[in-house]
């Protein structure tokens, strides 16, 4: 019985000291700061904003929001604040880039 209890503590602290050892120095916090948004706008109905690929451009985001059937689209940022946004596109005009921009 004494033995079974020691090497149950013996696993747990070995399992332990791993962990500390792996997660040590690492940081597995995810920062979206200066990340590139899509919002898809149908004013009556809703708002679906979608992270933006590095690729996308202001044509992408038209895409997709033509694609969900929304008929404005809208790009945006996050930044330390929150979000920022540029003026709203419809199908024939494209949206402006928000300021500051994050690399739309």
């Amino acid at each position: 019985m004494q033995a079974k209890k020691m090497k149950k503590l013996t696993t747990a602290v070995i399992v332990g000291a791993l962990l500390a050892l792996v997660g040590a120095g690492k940081s597995f916090a995810v920062s979206f700061v200066n990340q590139k948004v899509c919002s898809a706008i149908d004013p009556s109905n809703f708002r679906d904003t979608v992270i933006a690929g590095k690729d996308w451009t202001a044509e992408t985001c038209q895409s997709y929001a033509a694609a969900i059937a929304a008929p404005n689209h809208q790009l945006g940022c996050i930044t330390n604040d929150g979000f920022v946004f540029g003026a709203a596109g419809d199908a024939l005009t494209l949206a402006t880039v928000p300021n500051p921009n994050c690399g739309w």
